[in-house]
């Protein structure tokens, strides 16, 4: 059996040649002209690939869809101490003390359930346990983990993560991509401004 291998580029496609970045990450300034003219919504759709892509060739499609996993030495630097952060916040005697505040709640309405009593878990019991949730003791990290919380009658991201973890993970993937600093803020903000980040992806 015989095996041909057929690479087909774009018509007018020069090798070799970035049209949107340079060497050093910087955008060149066709790729100014085109980041500037798209949306937050284009961007991430672009950079979500680009992330799937490398993390493809890291791991042979394995971990391709797989989120929270590093692309390059700035996610893994950003991940590792996200990770190291949110267990020490976890094992804390007030975050401990909270959590046992809520079940300890939890099981009192269970009780009322077991005798019969059918207004257990009803609206009164969701007010009270959004009170319980507010008391939640402040976050001294910004948790990159794609985490929220069933709040007010709609999910909630713990500790506006948009703005912080996943802000921070954004920015590391994209230079992991190889863009620079700059660049990766701008690419960040344009997303956020639509609600996205590249912490989910």
């Amino acid at each position: 059996m015989e095996y041909e291998l057929y690479h087909h580029g774009i018509l007018g496609m020069k090798w070799g040649i970035r049209r949107y970045q340079n060497k050093d990450g910087s955008l060149t300034p066709t790729g100014k002209k085109r980041y500037a003219s798209d949306s937050g919504e284009i961007i991430y759709k672009d950079l979500r690939k680009q992330v799937h892509d490398r993390r493809q060739k890291q791991s042979n499609w394995s971990n391709r869809f797989m989120r929270g996993y590093a692309i390059g030495e700035n996610s893994k630097r950003v991940l590792e101490e996200s990770d190291k952060k949110r267990k020490e916040y976890n094992d804390s005697p007030e975050v401990k003390a909270w959590i046992k505040k809520i079940n300890d709640f939890d099981d009192e309405e269970y009780k009322k359930l077991d005798n019969g009593d059918m207004s257990a878990f009803g609206d009164e019991y969701q007010n009270k346990r959004d009170k319980l949730l507010d008391e939640r003791p402040k976050q001294n990290y910004n948790d990159t983990s794609f985490t929220a919380i069933y709040k007010n009658g709609h999910w909630e991201y713990l500790d506006d993560y948009i703005n912080r973890g996943g802000k921070d993970l954004s920015i590391a993937y994209i230079k992991d991509l190889g863009y620079d600093q700059k660049t990766a803020e701008h690419f960040v903000k344009e997303m956020i401004k639509k609600g996205r980040t590249l912490g989910d992806v």
